[in-house]
């Protein structure tokens, strides 16, 4: 029983903990957590999210929200796909309606 009870404290502690980390906290409800790259080492081309599974969007508003957004940058975006032609795109083009 007290094996029990000390794997549920452990257990509760560490989704507390987690819950905690201000890393994984966004402002941005129902958002997607991403990296920006640089695909094409060209950053005055373009940049695009890269997000864990994979996938990439093209946001083609970024600077509207990150003016000084570099490689490497993690965020948390959501956004509206748009047909919008955009240069150098990589994945759909993306309209962000929230950043952070």
């Amino acid at each position: 029983m007290k094996k029990l009870l000390f794997a549920l404290v452990v257990t509760g502690m560490m989704v507390f903990v987690q819950s905690c980390d201000k890393d994984d906290d966004s402002n941005c409800e129902g958002s997607r957590k991403g990296t920006i790259e640089s695909p094409y080492g060209l950053d005055s081309c373009v940049y695009v999210i890269k997000f864990s599974d994979g996938t990439y969007v093209t946001p083609i508003n970024l600077f509207d929200f990150e003016r000084n957004a570099y490689v490497g940058q993690r965020v948390h975006i959501t956004y509206d796909t748009t047909p919008i032609l955009y240069p150098c795109a990589k994945g759909p083009r993306v309209l962000i309606r929230c950043f952070d």
